[in-house]
């Protein structure tokens, strides 16, 4: 995350004095990644646990807080690491146990973008923040895809209610992780609503890494999106 902010800082021209607020979080216990870099960094820290959604979590929040005027730059930076995951949220990779299909390999890696009010070809124009948890009772550590996806049709739809869009209006419509599993059901939810998302959607997830790795369902972590949209997204707009 600190190489992440660095490059971040260097590709825009600014020292860390120029920040005034940097919003990060990682899926360690107690955010403990993002609370050494802050220590290093002092800079105004806010910190934040959105699991894999803390990424664009910390951008919707940077956003407002900058649009209404309590900021002039902020940083939005987040991380994630295979080992720590695996470790804390199934069972360490020593343990050897087998995997179904349907799990992602948690992706080991930083994102940091720069938010401020100045002139970009890149914008932030809105963000739809989600409605609560939706917990349909998918227990199973191993499939996260499926757990996630209804909480992603949901609030893709009402994102277009509230702008009075469609599908239509968007090159992509991105998701995080919700990998080959969560995908595919994402579409049936938003059909069974008369939304057709069609070619217009990826995700993040399916994005990260070449169909030749072993990472069964795809990518997945609070990185996956970071990397995926700070990067290889913008570079294609």
């Amino acid at each position: 995350m600190d190489d992440a902010i660095s490059t971040a800082l260097s590709k825009a021209n600014f020292q860390k004095s120029d920040i005034d607020l940097l919003l990060a979080g990682d899926l360690l216990n107690q955010n403990v990644t993002a609370n050494y870099v802050a220590r290093e960094l002092k800079i105004p820290f806010l910190c934040l646990f959105g699991a894999c959604s803390t990424s664009m979590e910390s951008v919707a929040i940077a956003s407002a807080l900058i649009d209404g005027g309590f900021a002039n730059r902020a940083i939005a930076a987040t991380s994630s690491h295979n080992a720590t995951a695996e470790r804390q949220f199934r069972n360490p990779t020593e343990y050897g146990g087998q995997k179904p299909d349907t799990a992602t390999s948690t992706v080991t890696g930083s994102g940091a973008v720069i938010i401020s009010q100045e002139i970009s070809d890149i914008q932030i124009t809105s963000a739809t923040v989600g409605r609560g948890v939706m917990d349909l009772g998918i227990t199973d550590p191993f499939d996260m895809g499926s757990a996630m996806a209804p909480a992603a049709a949901d609030t893709i739809k009402q994102h277009l209610e509230d702008l009075g869009r469609t599908v239509d209006d968007y090159d992509l419509i991105l998701t995080g992780d919700l990998s080959g599993i969560g995908s595919p059901i994402l579409k049936d939810l938003l059909k069974e609503d008369g939304i057709q998302l069609g070619r217009k959607h990826d995700d993040c997830g399916l994005i990260i890494y070449t169909p030749d790795q072993n990472v069964f369902a795809g990518g997945s972590g609070c990185a996956c999106s970071a990397i995926v949209t700070f990067s290889h997204i913008f570079q294609e707009k």
